[in-house]
């Protein structure tokens, strides 16, 4: 058995490929919250009814779930705004 060498050029291909697809992970998971608080909204019957929904920080790992009323949700999400939970930082990047 014997080792495979691999030049600078392949390593740097492999690498951005890798941040790619991570890059990729990202955008999926930011429009999969989106999607999935937007569907909880569209669940809601009365514009005072109040929902649980998914924190859309920065942290891939973050579970926190946001209260809020439809209105202020609506509010929030036609400023262009993300919900976030109490201290959590939005994603620099737009889902849009």
């Amino acid at each position: 058995m014997g080792l495979a060498l691999t030049s600078g050029r392949q390593r740097s291909m492999v690498f951005r490929e890798e941040m790619t697809s991570q890059s990729d992970r990202r955008t999926l998971s930011r429009e999969l919250l989106r999607d999935v608080n937007e569907r909880v909204a569209s669940l809601a019957s009365r514009d005072d009814e109040i929902l649980s929904f998914l924190c859309e920080c920065a942290d891939d790992f973050c579970v926190d779930q946001v209260v809020l009323q439809l209105a202020r949700y609506e509010e929030v999400r036609d400023s262009g705004g993300y919900v976030l939970a109490p201290g959590h930082r939005p994603r620099l990047t737009s889902v849009d």
